[in-house]
C-alpha cells in the first residue's frame, strides 16, 4: 500500500560503522542520542576513556561541528561481538513517532574458522533529524 513508500523514505538514513574495543561501561547504555556538539564531545570522552582506539573520536570530532547539530542529531548504537572477526552490518532503519528503529545483523565467522575469543564492539552512527527522541 501507500505506507510502503513512506517507510522506504526513512531508509535513507546512512550509517557509519566504527570498530572499537569492548567496554563494559559503554555496554551499559548501548543506545545514545546526541543532540549537541557538547553532548557529543562529552560522550566521546567516555569512549576514549573506555577503550584505546581513538580513530572514531578523531573522525567524529572532525566531521560534526556546531553547524551540523543546528539541523540534526546523531544516533549511536553500540553492538558487542563475541569474538574477533565477527562483523556488524547495518541493514537500514525506520522511523515512527519520532522513534528510530535501527536494524543490523552480526555476521558470524565462517564455518570452521575460529576467531580469538576476545569481545570486540562496533558503533553504528546515524545522522538523524532533530525530532528523533528515542532509538530502538
Amino acid at each position: 500500500g501507500e505506507n510502503q513508500e513512506e517507510t522506504n523514505a526513512n531508509d535513507e538514513v546512512t550509517a557509519e560503522i566504527y570498530d572499537v574495543n569492548y567496554s563494559e561501561e559503554l555496554e551499559k547504555n548501548p543506545k545514545v542520542l546526541l543532540s549537541s556538539k557538547e553532548e557529543m564531545d562529552t560522550y566521546l570522552q567516555t569512549v576514549s576513556e573506555n577503550e584505546n582506539d581513538m580513530a572514531m573520536v578523531t573522525a567524529m570530532s572532525d566531521k560534526y561541528d556546531e553547524e551540523y547539530f543546528k539541523e540534526k542529531s546523531l544516533a549511536l548504537v553500540y553492538v558487542v561481538m563475541p569474538s574477533e572477526g565477527v562483523t556488524v552490518e547495518y541493514e537500514g532503519s525506520s522511523i515512527q513517532d519520532n522513534i528510530i528503529t535501527v536494524q543490523y545483523k552480526v555476521n558470524e565467522l565462517e564455518e570452521g574458522t575460529v576467531g580469538a575469543t576476545v569481545m570486540t564492539a562496533s558503533f553504528i552512527v546515524l545522522e538523524v533529524d532533530k525530532d528523533i527522541t528515542e532509538i530502538k
